[in-house]
């Protein structure tokens, strides 16, 4: 039997070609015959888990290359992801670390990277912003809540002044984003990468959930709640046999207007992990979905740029698609298997037309 490592690594090189790991961008627009997609905080856990969606067949993106950018000053340690790729070398993957300086008071205008970041809009073909910690709430120009954790702020500095640029915002209405040159260029976000769009086009964020929405302020009050107004798995804050205890959270969202290209009625079982969300919408955003009780935004889609989506679960977490995965909702239940239960209610349905209209680049 081939090791699972190999068998995924022989399907990504037949899916996807050629590899890269150096710093540098060696073309001056978008490279022939490639699929250039950036990544943003490119954790070797977050690359394992992008080559796995391909490994399912979640995605299938021909003559793939990523791009994994970072900001040098971000809490990673990003060597340690440049050493997995030499040691994996046909994995279609590079990382490049930004080389300019950034200042934390010039985010939503022209700064020392602004030529960078145009640079990476004109040699690829769209941007992935993943999930994380807790934007710094200065950012949005706000105070900062007691159950708020600022653990990794020069990754926020960059991802915001960076889907600034590309999206634009009411914090500098006079500023042309680059999509204006390119509407249907790809900004997809998961989880913190939609909050974290809604930031850089001038939104805000609740930044505690159940003390702010659900005006609860204990984990016993939490665990009372009908599962669709949980958002995250509190097992994990209690000394519980945690034991293959999936670390999502799975509940159901409700549509305010359904997508073209969801073709028929579903309503997917989502996997959450997040204290935070989206209050007042950025400029351009509008929403498409909500939690069950319309409380908390699930989905916004820019009203000017056809292919910019955030949301706020996570359809890019790949024991999604795994026939062999299997967890307990909570402790002491008994392993189920997870695709079955969301094959049951269209969920993977959802997902694969959500990945095949964004990521559809013909």
């Amino acid at each position: 039997m081939i090791p699972r490592f190999r068998l995924w690594l022989v399907i990504i090189l037949i899916t996807c070609g050629t590899a890269y790991s150096q710093d540098s961008l060696d073309h001056a627009s978008l490279p022939a015959g490639k699929t250039r997609l950036i990544i943003l905080n490119p954790t070797i856990g977050n690359l394992e888990n992008f080559m796995r969606l391909i490994e399912f067949h979640a995605i299938s993106i021909p003559n793939l290359e990523l791009v994994g950018v970072y900001h040098p000053k971000q809490h990673y340690d990003f060597k340690k992801s440049l050493d997995y790729l030499k040691n994996h070398p046909d994995l279609p993957i590079r990382l490049y670390p930004i080389k300019n300086n950034l200042d934390p008071d010039s985010l939503f205008c022209p700064n020392a990277c602004t030529q960078e970041f145009y640079t990476l809009f004109k040699t690829s073909h769209g941007t992935l912003a993943l999930g994380g910690p807790d934007i710094p709430p200065a950012v949005y120009q706000a105070e900062t809540h007691l159950t708020t954790a600022i653990v990794d702020p020069w990754r926020h500095y960059f991802e915001t002044s960076y889907l600034f640029h590309l999206l634009g915002g009411n914090r500098n209405p006079e500023f042309k984003p680059f999509l204006e040159s390119n509407p249907t260029y790809v900004v997809m976000g998961f989880c913190l990468g939609m909050q974290t769009m809604n930031v850089a086009a001038g939104g805000t964020l609740i930044q505690d959930i159940p003390s702010q929405i659900y005006q609860i302020m204990t984990l016993d009050s939490v665990f009372r709640l009908p599962d669709d107004r949980i958002h995250k798995n509190y097992w994990f804050n209690l000394p519980v046999n945690l034991e293959s205890m999936m670390s999502y959270h799975l509940h159901s969202i409700a549509w305010i207007s359904s997508p073209s290209w969801l073709k028929s009625p579903i309503q997917p079982l989502v996997c959450s992990a997040h204290h935070q969300c989206v209050d007042q919408l950025g400029q351009g955003f509008s929403l498409i979905a909500t939690s069950l009780d319309g409380k908390i935004p699930e989905i916004m889609i820019h009203q000017s740029y056809p292919k910019v989506i955030g949301v706020q679960f996570h359809p890019e977490y790949s024991d999604i698609y795994d026939p062999e995965f299997r967890f307990r909702r909570h402790p002491g239940d008994s392993l189920q298997s997870l695709l079955p239960l969301l094959n049951a209610n269209g969920t993977i349905e959802f997902y694969r037309r959500l990945w095949a209209y964004y990521l559809d680049f013909n």
